[in-house]
């Protein structure tokens, strides 16, 4: 998909406009399923990716002023926590041993994003800045070892060596305690060079980024994680009471991502690629100029189909992988208004 980086200052003219932009990404189950029930069909995967925004904003004389609510999500586990979680939804035992393992970047922020496009020549380059607050927050390591049985119990629990976890709620002990909101500046930069023929873009999400909790709430250490139980019990000798959660001043930072895009002008056609982290894309659109907007259909190596549709006045592009979206793993979702003036 077309890169929207340059989509809201491309024109010559000033507009308002409203975006909704989610891209996800999800190998072991559906993202249907990740969310709720883990019903459906398991995969060997080991990470969950989304990132979801919402902006409002302006552009005059190529500057940009936007409102803006984000939503990401980046869980990295092996593939037997996986594995693991999905037997025990479904109850399903088995005699191996599972190697435990997950890292989470999750945030809920709001913020407000400043942008300028400058242009010489063919080049254009437009480096933006947004500055956010963080409400919601879950930044944590976790490891451990469990036996295949477990998952026919009726009562579960597991005993977790948590190696570091900040946190706005608790998730794993459920205590009431929790951190303060904290402050977070993310830095992007999007490239651009341009001909008669070729088009080649370049944009870099969250380049740089910083994100600073000063009231972060922690524990480390082993604990026991009982599962929709209160009545199992764990082998550590260590006590959750032993692990109450304490403050400290903590700083972290989120994985980039990087969208690149080649297009031959005179046939419509581009090439595109998108990479975070174990998450990686290839891609190919072709677009159609008609008197309705441009028009467009893409190809993944995820096995997304795509459709685009762009004109002054909106943006549209919807990729899936599956026609049923119970079953989706990979989709992303481009909306836009824009009222030009």
């Amino acid at each position: 998909m077309s890169s929207s980086a340059f989509a809201n200052t491309s024109v010559k003219t000033s507009q308002l406009y409203v975006e909704s932009l989610l891209h996800a990404s999800v190998t072991p189950v559906s993202i249907d399923d990740f969310i709720n029930t883990w019903q459906g069909s398991l995969k060997s995967g080991d990470y969950a990716f989304a990132d979801g925004r919402l902006r409002t904003g302006v552009v005059v004389d190529g500057w940009e002023v936007a409102v803006e609510k984000r939503w990401h999500y980046d869980l990295r586990f092996t593939p037997d926590t996986a594995q693991l979680y999905y037997n025990i939804e479904n109850k399903v035992p088995s005699n191996q041993q599972y190697q435990l393992g997950l890292s989470a970047n999750v945030l809920h922020a709001e913020g407000i994003r400043f942008a300028k496009l400058f242009h010489y020549e063919q080049f254009a380059i437009k480096p933006i800045v947004t500055f956010y607050q963080a409400g919601f927050y879950q930044i944590g390591k976790i490891s451990s070892v469990a036996s295949g049985d477990i998952a026919a119990k009726e009562d579960i629990a597991i005993d977790l060596d948590v190696l570091d976890y900040h946190y706005s709620e608790d998730k794993i002990l459920e205590s009431p305690f929790g951190g303060e909101q904290g402050e977070g500046v993310s830095f992007d930069i999007a490239l651009q060079y341009e001909n008669k023929e070729w088009a080649i873009s370049v944009v870099s999400q969250d380049l740089y980024n910083r994100w600073q909790f000063n009231e972060a709430a922690f524990l480390r250490g082993s604990v026991c994680f009982r599962w929709k139980t209160n009545k199992a019990g764990c082998d550590t000798s260590a006590s959750n009471k032993e692990r109450n959660s304490h403050i400290e001043s903590y700083s972290s930072s989120l994985s980039s991502s990087l969208s690149t895009e080649v297009t031959y002008k005179p046939y419509g056609l581009s090439v595109n690629t998108f990479t975070h982290g174990r998450y990686q894309r290839l891609g190919v659109q072709k677009d159609w100029f008609t008197p309705v907007g441009v028009l467009g259909a893409s190809a993944y190596s995820t096995k997304q189909l795509g459709l685009h549709w762009q004109s002054q006045w909106h943006r549209l592009g919807l990729l899936l992988d599956q026609p049923n979206w119970k079953k989706v793993r990979h989709a992303q979702v481009d909306l836009a208004i824009t009222v030009p003036w």
